[in-house]
């Protein structure tokens, strides 16, 4: 009966899979289980995600009776957060004051590979559990040609390559606040981790707005995840994506505000509009990797877009229209 089960369950998610093919992200809201959550570390339950490092990450379902992880209330937590999509999401510890640097990981295998050069965009939802007196900061995802894992229950010794934009803290105990940013990949990437890649010593905390260094003799940050996604930047309504994206513009064509998303480790840029005759219209210091330019005052037409940062530099077609 087991089996029949498990097979039910296998066709679903890969039914599921095949009509949001876009998505190379598996079970992307934890939708799909092998069986209701009845412990602590049960994340295996959410076929095909996992903990990588055998800490116990965590499962939550409506299904689950009692409702110790159970969706919105899971009694074993005393807190109630209804899931953004469905009924199921998941939840880690980002710092854990019981346990210095202990932390908590949810990793999935991608449907997928990555193709080299294409750029992808990635984001997910995060929530702290309102049981939560800290919220903190550096919670990301890590892109890896292979699976990642570390003796429980270390720190993954890794560089995110997706924060929330200007990696704030966390302590949104009602919302899911969304992390997203894009990634150009160096081919081959299939895997996906999410959750704080940092020391304590490193990671900033708040309490009611304060942010402060992460005490060590206080309590721990819990945070719940929901609606994972990677896909293409193509499939995201921009229009202009030429070579890599270190930066990427949109909307494209323009007319009032031109939101300019780059990589988030670089955090400053110059950047240079011209005309068609290469009269600089425009030369602005950014310090956002997501920013806004005003074209108010640009006549209809096509101009150049160039970044220019310590990495890199790189020019791009704009249009306005008005």
């Amino acid at each position: 009966m087991k089996k029949i089960i498990f097979l039910s369950v296998l066709l679903n998610l890969f039914q599921f899979i095949s009509v949001k093919s876009q998505n190379l992200v598996p079970n992307p809201s934890f939708e799909f289980f092998t069986q209701c959550p009845t412990s602590d570390g049960q994340t295996d339950f959410a076929f095909p995600w996992y903990d990588p490092t055998g800490a116990t990450s965590d499962y939550f379902n409506a299904c689950a009776n009692p409702s110790y992880l159970g969706v919105p209330n899971n009694s074993g937590f005393n807190c109630y957060q209804p899931a953004k999509t469905g009924s199921a999401y998941c939840g880690f510890f980002s710092i854990n004051s019981g346990l210095p640097n202990y932390r908590e990981y949810i990793q999935v295998e991608l449907t997928d590979s990555l193709i080299y050069n294409v750029c992808y965009y990635i984001e997910f939802y995060l929530s702290l559990a309102n049981t939560s007196s800290y919220g903190t900061n550096n919670i990301g995802c890590y892109i890896s040609n292979t699976a990642v894992t570390t003796a429980q229950p270390n720190i993954l010794n890794y560089t995110p390559q997706i924060l929330a934009v200007g990696n704030p803290v966390i302590n949104d105990t009602v919302n899911w606040v969304k992390v997203s940013g894009y990634y150009t990949a160096f081919g081959g990437e299939k895997y996906i981790t999410i959750g704080n890649f940092n020391t304590n010593a490193n990671t900033n905390v708040a309490v009611n707005d304060t942010v402060t260094f992460y005490p060590a003799n206080d309590t721990s940050s819990y945070y719940y995840v929901d609606d994972v996604t990677l896909i293409d930047c193509s499939q995201i309504g921009i229009n202009e994506i030429e070579g890599n994206c270190n930066f990427i513009l949109f909307p494209n064509p323009a007319s009032g505000n031109l939101t300019i998303s780059f990589a988030y480790n670089n955090t400053k840029a110059i950047v240079n509009i011209t005309d068609i005759t290469g009269k600089i219209v425009l030369q602005s210091e950014i310090h956002n990797p997501k920013s806004e330019i005003d074209l108010t005052g640009f006549a209809d037409g096509m101009y150049f877009v160039q970044i220019k940062t310590g990495d890199f530099t790189e020019t791009k077609k704009l249009i306005v229209e008005k």
